[in-house]
This record gives C-alpha cells, structure tokens and sequence, in this order.
C-alpha cells in the first residue's frame, strides 16, 4: 500500500520553466518543446 505524498503543501509553487531548469541538461530540445506544448495547452496561468 502506497502512503499518501506529505509535504507537498510546504512547497514554494515554480512555474513549469522553473521546475525543469535542474534537468534541461540531461534531455535535448524536446523538453523545451514539451515545455511549450504545455504551456500553450494549459487552461490555469
């Protein structure tokens, strides 16, 4: 049985840009598309 997540609500919110910074180095450009793509197609700012 898996435990819930804690801690989370702790967590200072990043944007997605921000959130991936750390491993852009370890993909190539197709993190940055994605990163668009999810961008383009997300309905919350």
């Amino acid at each position: 049985m898996l435990l819930p997540i804690s801690g989370y609500q702790n967590v200072t919110v990043k944007s997605l840009d921000d959130a991936c910074q750390p491993i852009k180095d370890l993909f190539d450009q197709k993190l940055k598309d994605y990163i668009a793509i999810a961008k383009m197609n997300s309905t919350q700012p």
